[in-house]
């Protein structure tokens, strides 16, 4: 359905699937139930280092660090709404 119709992930619904099922598939869910304070293992340009879990989830699914300052920014403001 998505390959022939791709717009469709532009769709509310169809866009929070698929983003679901993208955590789902790559194991972020486990990583995200983390304490942020955990250091977590990554492999990143052919080094391992350590990582927050939100780090983590970022270079994950962004392939690196791009973005980051304004993610943690943002991950703070939700953090504070959902506490």
């Amino acid at each position: 359905m998505f390959i022939n119709k791709p717009e469709l992930l532009e769709q509310p619904q169809y866009a929070v699937w698929s983003a679901c099922e993208y955590w789902k598939a790559h194991g972020l869910y486990d990583l995200a139930n983390h304490p942020d304070n955990d250091l977590l293992k990554k492999k990143y340009k052919g080094n391992i280092i350590d990582v927050s879990p939100v780090e983590f989830i970022s270079i994950t699914i962004n392939s690196g660090y791009n973005g980051m300052d304004e993610r943690k920014k943002f991950y703070a403001i939700a953090q504070s709404v959902l506490s």
